[in-house]
This record gives structure tokens, C-alpha cells and sequence, in this order.
């Protein structure tokens, strides 16, 4: 009888395991994260598998033995492949990373995989890996060229990044407050910085501009407050797009101003129609954007001083063409920080080879290898050029996998490290529904019932609707109407709540 035993060191216990088909290996779960792999015959580690951090409550292996599954505690779904391509949930990616060691003596640094997301977050490669269980032809299907290992994460790593002042906590009775920021390690590199309130951008483009400086470069900005809680989110980003970032809430002691601020800029665009593909016609696209816009004008001298609505559907005068609706995204960016900008997609979402997101619009023309003409269509990178460079608080609201095929985790994910809020219809692949009777897609009808009479999504009943709470009423009303369709929300750090409606 061979022995397979943990030691203070590696987890203490064994909580779960489990025997490949071929009965060659054991995989044991244990507490704070302990995931090993043990030789069936000898007893002998193979190596332990790193990545959670709570109990491992399961762990089952897969028909071929090539990959596990495991349960944690810690709630997480992770998958990585040996290149360093990975794929996560929008958050998941702060708590698994890579650390880099220096040597004796030294401490190593860590770098979360986040830091790298435009990089290494491929959810595409890690599909075609266990499509066809080989990562080398996982790499060649998808284009991917080379691998990344520690040493090569070392090179493109971005700088360590402290706020120096003020303090978590810090409580003023001025408008502003200085923001003191040192910049340390690999800094040669550096090429833009983003100082955020509440996620909303207060740089102006060319302060944000920053490079040859020096380890231990010392900045200063001049930071506008709110009379709210202020969340002060720092985001520094190299030449390869790898970054590193620092969070402080400051709190102002003021009495709060009366009254709505700023103004609201919100686009809907809903598309029934399709002019050149026949028989993927819909039904409530257009009405779902007529009605959210007669909803946000309901918001002019409440939550705001001004509201600008843009409708584009089939039942107005401005038809969802692509050209037009670019035109119109352009517009906003005259938004200022003190604004908020909302962007409504209904109709139908395909995801390209490349993994990039199209909303297909009214011109919308397919190809006879079943790919799109690029400029019939509105492209997710040409939203994310606009809304990268508005200043504002950035709201995405999308009904737009009515065909299926698009990740909305992913799409999701795309958006975050831009800081907008992504609030979606369905999470991962599954298909958003419309339904005849009640005359709305159920995620669009949701929003309209929560926000509507007597303010149902106001669950603290305070007379005002923050989107914490709009995500939760819509999660729950669409779950119970669809049964399995889930609305997603993802918050970038510091947007924890915010007002979204108000009586």
C-alpha cells in the first residue's frame, strides 16, 4: 500500500481526490488552495497545480485524462495554458498571477494576470486547446504566435505604482485634493497614466501622455472631488500594453450641493431589419431603444441638469445604419467629467474569428465565407476608440446576442480595462430572448419594469436606483421569466455603486 500524505506545508489534509480512467494518477484538493498530483502506483508528487486560494471541495478528470476540473471555495473559475494565454471571468484575473523571483535574499514580485489582460487574455486559444487537446495546435488555429514564459513577463512588466497621498480614508472639505504618486522599477517604457474619480477620466489627453522617467519619479495632479464617496482609481501602461494600478477612497466633508449634475448623453440603437440577410428579422430591437430613451429623458432635472437622447431603430427617422451610428458615437465625445454617457445595443451579436464583437446593423452585409463586410457593420473596437477617449462615466447596456455565438463574459471583459461598465442580457454563450406578449426583450422589459412604477429595482427604498441594485432586479426578473438566461454586470474598481435612476 503506497501513502499519499500532506504536510503542514502542503495543505495538512487531503479534502478531495480523484482517479484518472487510465488509473495512473491521483488528483487530491486540499485546504488554502492545496490542488497536487500524485503517480497512482508509487505515491510519488508529480507537482502541485497553483492558482486557488480556498478549500478544494472537488476535483473530477476528464475523459481522457488531459484535463481536471476543481471546486473552491475561493469561487473561481480559472483556465491557463503553459504559454501564458488564459482566460477568466472580469475579475478573475486579479487573483492568479505570475511571480518572478530575483534571487537570494530578495523578495520576487508578483504580477497579476490582469496586468497583462490585453496581452495574454485569449479565451479563444484556451477553447481551441480543449477543442483539440494539443496547445500547439491550439496556437496555430488561432494565430497565436510564441509563448510567454516568467522571464518573458519579466521583460514587458510594468512599473510599481504607490499613492503616496492622500491616504485610504482621507476626509477634505475642499473640492479638490492633491494626488501625490510615485512610480517605481521599469519605467523607460511608460506611455500614458489615467488619474479616475468614480470612474470617470479627469486627465486631459495630453497629461496623460508620460515617458522618459526615471524609478522613483514622483507625480502630481490636482484631483476635482465630488460631494460623494470619491474613489481615486491610478492606472499606469506601458509600451505593451501591460499595467499596473492603485486605488484610495477620499471622503469630502462639504455639505452635499443640491439639485442634478451634468448631463446625461445616452445613444440606443435597436435594429429589427436586416436589408441584406433575409429571414433574421426581429421583433422588439427598435422599441426596446424607443422605450429606454423615453425612460432616461424621464431623468432631465433629477439625476441630471440636461439629458441628450439619440435613437436609431427601424420605427424612427434615423435608421440603424452603421456609417450614422459611428457618426453618432463621435458626437458624445463632447462629454465632460462630470457627465455619463450610455450606450444601448438591442439586436443581433456575432463574434468574428478574430474574437472581436460586431453588432450587426441595419446595411449589415455577409460574405460568402460567412464573415462580414467590416464596414457594414459597427465594430466593438470602433465603441471602444470613442469611449476610450471620453472622460465621462461610460455605460454599456447590451441586448445583443439574440443569435447566439457571442461570449458576453468576454465582450465584458473587453470593456473593463477601459473602466466602463458593461451591463449585459446574458453571461457567457448563452442566447438573449425576446418574447411577443411582452413586447420588449425580457433583459430590456426588466429594466423598464425595475425603473418603472412604483421603482420596483429600488430595494432600499430611498428613492433612488443604484446599478448594484438595477443588476440585481433584472438578474432575478430574468431568471425567473427565462429560467436560465442570466444578466451579467461588471464593475471596473472603483465604480462599486452609483446612482442609475432616481423617483
Amino acid at each position: 500500500m503506497k501513502k499519499m500524505e500532506r504536510s503542514i506545508a502542503s495543505g495538512n489534509r487531503h479534502i478531495s481526490y480523484t482517479l484518472t480512467l487510465d488509473n495512473r494518477t491521483i488528483a487530491s484538493g486540499g485546504p488554502h488552495g492545496a490542488l497536487s498530483l500524485y503517480k497512482a502506483r508509487t505515491g510519488k508528487k508529480i507537482r502541485d497545480l497553483i492558482g486557488h486560494t480556498g478549500d478544494v471541495w472537488a476535483v473530477a478528470a476528464g475523459p481522457d485524462g488531459q484535463f481536471l476540473v476543481s471546486g473552491s471555495g475561493d469561487q473561481t473559475v480559472r483556465a491557463w495554458t503553459r504559454s501564458g494565454y488564459y482566460t477568466a471571468s472580469p475579475n478573475g484575473d486579479r487573483y492568479v498571477g505570475w511571480q518572478i523571483n530575483k534571487g537570494p535574499g530578495k523578495d520576487p514580485d508578483y504580477f497579476a494576470a490582469s496586468q497583462f489582460a490585453q496581452i495574454l487574455y485569449r479565451p479563444e486559444i484556451v477553447e481551441a486547446m480543449l477543442q483539440y487537446g494539443s496547445e500547439k495546435t491550439a496556437l496555430a488555429r488561432v494565430g497565436a504566435k510564441g509563448s510567454y514564459t516568467a522571464a518573458d513577463v519579466a521583460t514587458i512588466a510594468p512599473p510599481k505604482l504607490t499613492i503616496l497621498s492622500p491616504d485610504d480614508g482621507f476626509r477634505v472639505s475642499g473640492k479638490e485634493v492633491e494626488l501625490e504618486v510615485k512610480i517605481d522599477g521599469r519605467t523607460r517604457d511608460l506611455k500614458e497614466i489615467a488619474v479616475l474619480v468614480n470612474g470617470r477620466q479627469v486627465l486631459t489627453p495630453k497629461l496623460r501622455r508620460i515617458s522618459g522617467l526615471g524609478s522613483g519619479t514622483v507625480k502630481r495632479f490636482a484631483v476635482p472631488l465630488s460631494d460623494e464617496k470619491n474613489r481615486i482609481r491610478v492606472v499606469v501602461t506601458n509600451q505593451q500594453n501591460a499595467t499596473a494600478e492603485a486605488l484610495v477612497s477620499v471622503f469630502t466633508t462639504r455639505e452635499r450641493t443640491a439639485g442634478p449634475k451634468g448631463s446625461l448623453y445616452f445613444l440606443a440603437v435597436g435594429v429589427n431589419h436586416l436589408e441584406h440577410i433575409p429571414g433574421n428579422d426581429l421583433d422588439f430591437p427598435a422599441k426596446d431603444a424607443q422605450d429606454m430613451a423615453r425612460t432616461m429623458k424621464q431623468l432631465r432635472g433629477r439625476l441630471f441638469r440636461q439629458v441628450h437622447t439619440t435613437v436609431f431603430g427601424d420605427h424612427g427617422p434615423k435608421k440603424p445604419y452603421s456609417a450614422d451610428i459611428e457618426d453618432a458615437l463621435y458626437d458624445i465625445r463632447k462629454a465632460q467629467p462630470e457627465d455619463t454617457v450610455i450606450v444601448f445595443l438591442s439586436g443581433h451579436g456575432v463574434t468574428t474569428r478574430e474574437n472581436d464583437f460586431l453588432f450587426i446593423t441595419r446595411d449589415a452585409k455577409r460574405l460568402d465565407d460567412n464573415t462580414y463586410r467590416m464596414s457594414s457593420v459597427l465594430k466593438w473596437r470602433s465603441i471602444r476608440e470613442v469611449m476610450g477617449g471620453i472622460r465621462a462615466r461610460r455605460i454599456i447596456l447590451l441586448d445583443t446576442c439574440h443569435s447566439g455565438g457571442v461570449d458576453m463574459t468576454d465582450l465584458a471583459k473587453k470593456g473593463y480595462d477601459l473602466n466602463m461598465v458593461v451591463f449585459a442580457s446574458s453571461k457567457g454563450s448563452e442566447t438573449s430572448q425576446e418574447r411577443k406578449d411582452l413586447k420588449n426583450g425580457y433583459f430590456t422589459y426588466a429594466i423598464l419594469k425595475g425603473l418603472g412604477k412604483g421603482l420596483p429595482a429600488d430595494t432600499l427604498k430611498d428613492g433612488t436606483v443604484e446599478i448594484t441594485e438595477l443588476s440585481s432586479y433584472v438578474r432575478s426578473e430574468v431568471r425567473k421569466l427565462t429560467g436560465k438566461q442570466t444578466p451579467t454586470l461588471t464593475l471596473p474598481p472603483g465604480q462599486d455603486g452609483f446612482p442609475f435612476y432616481v423617483r
